[in-house]
């Protein structure tokens, strides 16, 4: 991914100068997983199993199948169709709910 540097004067310079303007980092399956996560989790969509599965491989699924179901039994989460998404009293607990699903 990538992102526009913060100094305005670096970023004009950069365009001007037709040089890098932005920077860089490469991130690891854990931690694209753990971004999907953090940010699947608070849309009305929610996080998709197929696509973790797809995506991520058998064993970040298996993972994160594993950690979804503390969550469910104490109905923060709702599991239909491959999708989880929060409850509304998940909602209060996204943070603490992504941090348990995280591979760190």
């Amino acid at each position: 991914r990538r992102w526009n540097v913060s100094s305005n004067k670096k970023y004009i310079e950069g365009i001007s100068n037709k040089t890098t303007y932005f920077e860089t980092e490469i991130l690891s399956t854990e931690q694209q997983y753990n971004e999907y996560v953090l940010t699947s989790l608070r849309t009305i969509w929610g996080a998709d199993s197929a696509i973790i599965q797809n995506k991520f491989g058998a064993e970040i699924h298996a993972h994160f199948l594993k950690e979804i179901e503390k969550w469910i039994s104490k109905k923060y989460i709702l599991s239909e169709e491959n999708i989880i998404t929060l409850t509304q009293k998940g909602k209060a607990f996204a943070d603490a709910i992504a941090s348990d699903l995280f591979i760190v």
